[in-house]
């Protein structure tokens, strides 16, 4: 189980985005916690205009809405269905919100099920719930505890979250078993629809972590146009198919097509990219004998995707916002070391200063 709590300026915008995922069936609304009404009697226009009242109860806060999403493991399917209510129920008391109004929302458009929850730090009296270090002092506490009382896979244990989905889901292709054709169609079709990539390596990235590749055919005499000829592989990329054209696939997951996704890239990558630099400036203070970069990332459901030859191609694949990342984003150059090469020499000062900050954040280690 991972928790991710996110402070927002208002609970409006959030709050239609899981409206808008039940509307489109992605989504259940399972629970109203401290309304005045039950949960199935509130109307969109209540839930709004309840929580909004109580942001506005303190107008010095910058920031009253929060955001918390459950994220949990593949196989923890069937727990989830049996507890998700006594696990918001848990959670929200073991941070401090289980008096605090508040939503929640199954979301069942990704491989792994997860639930969002929309609330606010401000108390009833106005007063603001103390958010400084929540995630270390308390929702690190509380997610080990549920993960212990519901039985769940601990974080700590958790491999890529891609790998693990079940015979009714996609998986990695296993050639022979599947026709290629269908194989191919149902993979790119689930990528392309849940996943934000940025470029044509990206995307090929992510494809092969499921046993597909991709090549751009350029024009010839024969074609007048680029096109992508798509391939099943074996765990070393090498092609066990013959390439089929992207126009010949039901989904056309043709150039054209991915262009669109890669330019509406750049606006969903912020949170990552955040949660990736906490995690590498956390590596950064240790030894580099005792940095387990690969680990730390995946416990944030974070997959690295590290290029021996050309370590510059390094990729972040995040399945819980379910998008890629380039190395090349992180515009700290010590962070980018820490991957490449480990930090060098010459960075003393910028490590010194990412320490500085890390302290600022989260205090010194006891």
């Amino acid at each position: 189980m991972v928790a991710l709590i996110y402070e927002l300026k208002g609970t409006t915008e959030i709050l239609l985005y899981n409206e808008k995922k039940v509307a489109l069936d992605r989504a259940e609304y399972i629970l109203a916690g401290n309304f005045p009404l039950g949960t199935q009697s509130l109307d969109l226009g209540l839930k709004n205009k309840y929580l909004a009242r109580r942001c506005s109860l303190n107008e010095n806060v910058l920031l009253p809405a929060v955001h918390i999403i459950l994220n949990f493991h593949p196989s923890d399917l069937s727990r989830i269905d049996q507890h998700q209510l006594a696990i918001c129920w848990k959670f929200m008391e073991a941070v401090g919100f289980g008096k605090q109004p508040y939503l929640a929302y199954r979301h069942r458009d990704t491989q792994n099920p997860h639930i969002h929850i929309v609330t606010t730090n401000i108390l009833a009296n106005g007063r603001r719930i103390r958010m400084h270090r929540i995630g270390l002092l308390k929702s690190d506490p509380a997610q080990r505890e549920i993960e212990r009382i519901f039985g769940l896979v601990r974080a700590k244990q958790t491999i890529p979250l891609i790998r693990q989905s079940d015979t009714n889901n996609i998986q990695e292709l296993d050639y022979g078993k599947v026709p290629t054709k269908l194989s191919i169609e149902r993979t790119t079709a689930h990528l392309m629809e849940r996943y934000s990539f940025g470029d044509l390596r990206e995307w090929n990235t992510l494809l092969k972590t499921f046993g597909i590749k991709c090549s751009l055919l350029q024009p010839s005499e024969k074609r007048s146009s680029t096109g992508l000829l798509y391939f099943i592989t074996n765990r070393n990329g090498v092609s066990l198919s013959v390439g089929i054209p992207a126009s010949r696939l039901k989904n056309r997951p043709t150039l054209a097509s991915l262009e669109e996704i890669f330019r509406a890239h750049g606006k969903r990558v912020g949170s990552s990219l955040r949660r990736i630099r906490v995690v590498l400036g956390e590596q950064a203070l240790l030894p580099e004998n005792d940095r387990k970069i690969e680990d730390a990332l995946l416990q944030q459901g974070i997959q690295l995707i590290n290029n021996a030859a050309t370590p510059t191609d390094t990729i972040f694949i995040d399945h819980l916002q379910c998008c890629t990342i380039s190395i090349s984003r992180l515009q700290q150059p010590f962070l980018r070391d820490i991957i490449i090469k480990g930090i060098p020499s010459q960075c003393t000062a910028q490590k010194q200063s990412i320490r500085e900050r890390t302290l600022r954040i989260h205090g010194p280690k006891r």
